[in-house]
C-alpha cells in the first residue's frame, strides 16, 4: 500500500496529516480529530463520529 501525504500543518515532526491510498478512495487521518460534518461524510462515517 502507497500513501500520498494530502495535507500537514507543519513541516517536521509528528502533526495532523491527511494521507490518500494511491489507487483507491481511501483516505487516512493521521493525529487530529475530525468534526466536520462535510469532512465525516467524505470518509462515509456518521455525524457525530470521531476520527483519528
Amino acid at each position: 500500500m502507497k500513501l500520498k501525504q494530502v495535507a500537514s500543518e507543519c513541516d517536521e515532526g509528528p502533526c495532523p496529516t491527511v494521507w490518500a491510498v494511491k489507487g483507491t478512495d481511501h483516505v487516512l487521518v493521521q493525529g487530529f480529530k475530525v468534526d466536520d460534518a462535510e469532512a465525516l461524510h467524505t470518509m462515509r462515517l456518521p455525524d457525530n463520529e470521531t476520527a483519528v
